[in-house]
């Protein structure tokens, strides 16, 4: 197997690896075009090394990426956007209520 890596981040497991005219062609229509990325040969990929989850380099092998954030699920995704939408909804309705009391004290003032 062919471990592609950028700045020590592996960025992709693949079988084909070849170098071609822009870059480095994993497969699927990919092409790496960084001139920093490295590609390694290795015989034994443990099965939890996930592409962005995992270092690698020559000296120190696979390493967890202390960097990298699991993405969230797409029911987590709304519920944040439920709660962001619900938070803009009662500023909105306070921006309302305030402007009606702002108008209310001009007019009375008017009168």
């Amino acid at each position: 197997m062919k471990v592609v890596v950028q700045n020590r981040v592996i960025v992709a497991i693949t079988d084909v690896a070849e170098i071609v005219p822009g870059g480095i062609y994993i497969g699927n229509n990919t092409i790496f075009s960084d001139p920093n990325v490295k590609v390694y040969d290795v015989s034994n990929i443990p099965p939890s090394v996930k592409p962005l989850a995992y270092l690698f380099d020559d000296e120190e092998g696979f390493q967890p990426n202390p960097a990298y954030v699991p993405p969230s699920s797409l029911e987590d995704q709304l519920k944040n956007a439920r709660g962001e939408i619900d938070n803009l909804e009662r500023i909105i309705k306070r921006m309302n209520d305030d402007q009606l009391a702002f108008m209310e004290d001009i007019l009375s003032m008017l009168q």
